[in-house]
C-alpha cells in the first residue's frame, strides 16, 4: 500500500514534499504557464517560490521563467 505524501504549495505554481531523502519540487504545465512579464520583460515567469523557502533546515529559491515566443 502506497504512504500518503503531504504536497506544500508555495509561491505561484509551485509544490514540494519529501520523499525519503528526496525534495521533490513539482511545476504544473511548465511548457504552458504563464503568470506574467519578469520585471525586465525579457522572460515570463513560469513558477517561483518569491524568495527563499525552508524545508528541514535547508533553504530553496526557485524561479522558472522562458523566453516569450516571437
Amino acid at each position: 500500500m502506497a504512504t500518503a505524501v503531504e504536497i506544500t504549495k508555495i509561491g505561484t505554481n509551485v509544490e514540494y514534499y519529501l520523499d525519503g531523502e528526496d525534495l521533490v519540487l513539482r511545476i504544473r504545465k511548465f511548457r504552458s504557464a504563464n503568470f506574467g512579464p519578469s520585471n525586465t520583460g525579457k522572460t515570463i515567469t513560469v513558477a517561483s517560490s518569491h524568495g527563499a523557502f525552508k524545508v528541514e533546515g535547508v533553504s530553496v529559491n526557485l524561479n522558472v521563467y522562458k523566453r516569450p515566443q516571437v
